[in-house]
Protein backbone atom coordinates (compact mmCIF):
# COMPACT_ATOMS: atom_id res chain seq x y z
CA UNK A 1 0.00 0.00 0.00
CA UNK A 2 2.90 2.41 0.71
CA UNK A 3 4.24 1.75 -2.75
CA UNK A 4 0.86 2.57 -4.32
CA UNK A 5 0.60 5.81 -2.32
CA UNK A 6 4.17 6.78 -3.34
CA UNK A 7 3.39 6.09 -6.99
CA UNK A 8 0.17 8.12 -6.81
CA UNK A 9 1.97 11.10 -5.24
CA UNK A 10 4.80 10.83 -7.80
CA UNK A 11 2.27 10.93 -10.64
CA UNK A 12 0.40 13.89 -9.09
CA UNK A 13 3.58 15.85 -8.45
CA UNK A 14 4.96 15.05 -11.90
CA UNK A 15 1.74 16.41 -13.43
CA UNK A 16 2.03 19.57 -11.32
CA UNK A 17 5.67 19.94 -12.38
CA UNK A 18 4.70 19.53 -16.03
CA UNK A 19 1.96 22.18 -15.69
CA UNK A 20 4.41 24.61 -14.09
CA UNK A 21 6.94 23.88 -16.82
CA UNK A 22 4.34 24.53 -19.55
CA UNK A 23 3.20 27.79 -17.93
CA UNK A 24 6.75 29.06 -17.47
CA UNK A 25 7.95 28.20 -20.97
CA UNK A 26 7.44 30.10 -24.20
CA UNK A 27 5.93 27.01 -25.69
CA UNK A 28 3.03 26.89 -23.23
CA UNK A 29 -0.55 26.23 -24.17
CA UNK A 30 -2.17 28.48 -26.79
CA UNK A 31 -4.15 30.54 -24.30
CA UNK A 32 -0.99 31.33 -22.33
CA UNK A 33 0.85 32.25 -25.54
CA UNK A 34 -2.02 34.50 -26.63
CA UNK A 35 -2.15 36.16 -23.22
CA UNK A 36 1.59 36.75 -23.41
CA UNK A 37 1.23 38.35 -26.85
CA UNK A 38 -1.67 40.50 -25.64
CA UNK A 39 0.38 41.62 -22.67
CA UNK A 40 3.35 42.46 -24.90
CA UNK A 41 1.08 44.40 -27.25
CA UNK A 42 -0.45 46.34 -24.37
CA UNK A 43 2.97 47.11 -23.00
CA UNK A 44 4.16 48.46 -26.38
CA UNK A 45 1.00 50.55 -26.67
CA UNK A 46 1.55 51.94 -23.19
CA UNK A 47 5.14 52.87 -24.02
CA UNK A 48 4.03 54.59 -27.25
CA UNK A 49 1.30 56.53 -25.43
CA UNK A 50 3.76 57.59 -22.74
CA UNK A 51 6.10 58.87 -25.47
CA UNK A 52 3.24 60.72 -27.17
CA UNK A 53 2.22 62.31 -23.87
CA UNK A 54 5.81 63.42 -23.36
CA UNK A 55 5.88 64.98 -26.85
CA UNK A 56 2.59 66.77 -26.18
CA UNK A 57 3.90 68.07 -22.87
CA UNK A 58 7.03 69.43 -24.58
CA UNK A 59 5.02 71.14 -27.34
CA UNK A 60 2.64 72.60 -24.73
CA UNK A 61 5.60 74.04 -22.83
CA UNK A 62 6.94 75.58 -26.06
CA UNK A 63 3.55 77.14 -26.78
CA UNK A 64 3.35 78.53 -23.25
CA UNK A 65 6.77 80.13 -23.66
CA UNK A 66 5.71 81.71 -26.96
CA UNK A 67 2.46 82.97 -25.47
CA UNK A 68 4.34 84.39 -22.49
CA UNK A 69 6.76 86.20 -24.82
CA UNK A 70 3.92 87.92 -26.70
CA UNK A 71 2.96 91.46 -25.66
CA UNK A 72 -0.01 91.83 -23.38
CA UNK A 73 -3.40 92.96 -24.75
CA UNK A 74 -3.03 96.27 -22.91
CA UNK A 75 0.28 96.94 -24.67
CA UNK A 76 -1.28 96.17 -28.05
CA UNK A 77 -4.20 98.55 -27.30
CA UNK A 78 -1.78 101.33 -26.36
CA UNK A 79 0.25 100.77 -29.51
CA UNK A 80 -2.85 100.82 -31.73
CA UNK A 81 -4.09 103.93 -29.92
CA UNK A 82 -0.81 105.75 -30.46
CA UNK A 83 -0.81 104.81 -34.14
CA UNK A 84 -4.39 106.11 -34.48
CA UNK A 85 -3.49 109.42 -32.75
CA UNK A 86 -0.42 109.79 -34.98
CA UNK A 87 -2.47 109.14 -38.11
CA UNK A 88 -5.11 111.68 -37.08
CA UNK A 89 -2.41 114.26 -36.25
CA UNK A 90 -0.62 113.67 -39.54
CA UNK A 91 -3.90 113.89 -41.46
CA UNK A 92 -4.76 117.16 -39.73
CA UNK A 93 -1.30 118.53 -40.58
CA UNK A 94 -1.63 117.57 -44.23
CA UNK A 95 -5.11 119.08 -44.54
CA UNK A 96 -4.05 122.33 -42.85
CA UNK A 97 -0.93 122.53 -45.08
CA UNK A 98 -3.06 122.05 -48.19
CA UNK A 99 -5.46 124.76 -47.03
CA UNK A 100 -2.57 127.17 -46.37
CA UNK A 101 -1.12 126.45 -49.79
CA UNK A 102 -4.51 126.98 -51.38
CA UNK A 103 -4.93 130.32 -49.59
CA UNK A 104 -1.45 131.40 -50.69
CA UNK A 105 -2.16 130.41 -54.28
CA UNK A 106 -5.44 132.35 -54.17
CA UNK A 107 -3.65 135.45 -52.80
CA UNK A 108 -0.95 135.20 -55.46
CA UNK A 109 -3.57 134.84 -58.17
CA UNK A 110 -5.45 137.91 -56.84
CA UNK A 111 -2.24 139.87 -56.68
CA UNK A 112 -1.34 138.94 -60.26
CA UNK A 113 -4.72 140.08 -61.60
Amino acid sequence: MDKAIKDTFKQAFSRIDKLEEIQGSNNGCKSVQLLGKDFDGLEKGYVQMAGAIGDIRISAEKMEKQIDSMPSPATIRWFVGLIAVYMISFGTYVVSSLQQNEVMITKIMEHIQ
